[in-house]
């Protein structure tokens, strides 16, 4: 339940970055984003998209540039990630979580057919948490 999740502080979500070569899923990149930004706001304290997104600009966050991008951020996490098609047509969503204090990147994922893809903000939100 929400009331099991621990809190965190100054936490950043980035885009998500399409590995598809299907432009017509490009809205995903924020989409994701948004979605999972909108969920962990019910117990973390977050750093605005539009300043994200201001200081990101084009580049991608990846686990080897986590650190700077906390760093640049002033963020404890830094939620970003991927996702990518599957053979059977279902998309993989991989989400990171880069921890500034244990200096640690985990991460989890899912995966959803294209029916199912409103549901991934709060499915993978849930998983972040307890990252």
């Amino acid at each position: 339940t929400i009331s099991d999740v621990p809190t965190s502080s100054k936490v950043a979500v980035a885009n998500f970055v399409n590995l598809t070569d299907r432009p017509d899923l490009a809205w995903l990149e924020l989409g994701i984003a948004d979605m999972v930004y909108n969920e962990l706001l019910q117990r973390w304290d977050l750093i605005d998209r539009v300043e994200v997104a201001q200081k990101i600009g084009s580049q991608q966050v990846t686990a080897n540039s986590g650190p700077q991008w906390a760093q640049i951020l002033s963020a404890n996490k830094v939620v970003f990630g991927f996702f990518s098609d599957l053979p059977d047509g279902r998309l993989r969503i991989d989400a990171y979580v880069f921890d500034a204090k244990t200096g640690k990147t985990r991460q989890t994922s899912i995966e959803k057919s294209a029916d199912e893809i409103y549901t991934v903000g709060s499915e993978l939100a849930y998983k972040i948490f307890f990252l």
